[in-house]
């Protein structure tokens, strides 16, 4: 076993299973250790930045260089899913995190949030898809509350919402501002309001739910706490996201065209 550990886990009857940098994992019962690396075929990745376990007893790892791998002792020993055979986005799985449904939830260094439905179906959060503020993330959480909390590379933690697709950044830095979106839903036009200072021009952009961008406009507001209005006329009946950047403050709302 390598003396780098990534993480460890506890799994059913006191088993403890470790990731390890370039020593795959080690699965620990008492006081004897079995290791899986490539070399014995026992897993895709020698280094396993993290490992979860579902209620069904299956093991879940988030793979350095080969994505998301489901590892079993039968043959064949895994099972991996990367962006060469998946709709997984990242090579790199951070973390992994198991909601009360069984799905996989994968925080991936360039990706953003990729979640696993099974068979093979994903659902992808990302700038591209959702507006999320950052695609480099280094951790996922599910609270009690269902509330999904994402630690990313560069603009500190992340609340995400997954019913609204909702974001809110919590920085030490207060990059991210309030925004508040109606009506919701509307017709003609929405307006948005804006708690926290901005800077002196703020980018609005407006994505489809394929992630297609719409708008993109640049306001200069005029009011530490304002109100905006925006023209949606032209927009087909459905749900959109709303993005807005501010200098380096990043918020993000769902609004849907009546």
């Amino acid at each position: 076993m390598s003396d780098h550990i990534e993480c460890i886990v506890r799994g059913a009857n006191d088993t403890m299973w470790v990731g390890t940098q370039n020593g795959g994992i080690t699965r620990v019962v008492d006081t004897v250790l079995t290791t899986y690396i490539i070399q014995n075929g026992g897993v895709p990745d020698n280094t396993v930045l993290d490992i979860a376990l579902d209620t069904a007893g299956n093991r879940w790892l988030g793979c350095a260089a080969h994505g998301l791998a489901a590892f079993h002792f039968d043959s064949p020993p895994f099972y991996e899913f990367n962006p060469s055979n998946a709709d997984i986005t990242s090579y790199t799985v951070n973390s992994i995190a198991i909601d009360s449904g069984t799905k996989i939830l994968c925080a991936t260094a360039t990706g953003g949030l990729c979640k696993y439905l099974g068979g093979v179906y994903w659902q992808i959060f990302s700038p591209q898809t959702i507006g999320l503020p950052d695609s480099a993330l280094n951790d996922v959480l599910i609270d009690n509350f269902g509330s999904i909390w994402l630690a990313s590379e560069n603009t500190g933690i992340i609340r995400f919402d997954e019913q609204t697709l909702s974001t809110e950044i919590i920085s030490s830095e207060k990059n991210f501002f309030d925004v508040k979106v109606f009506p919701n839903p509307a017709d003609e036009n929405i307006f948005f309001s804006y708690k926290n200072s901005v800077s002196n021009k703020m980018e609005v952009q407006v994505f489809n739910i394929n992630g297609e961008l719409l708008k993109d406009d640049f306001i200069n507001p005029q009011l530490p706490d304002g109100k905006i209005e925006m023209k949606i006329s032209d927009l087909n009946k459905g749900a959109y996201l709303l993005k807005i950047i501010s200098g380096k403050k990043i918020s993000s709302a769902v609004f849907v065209k009546a």
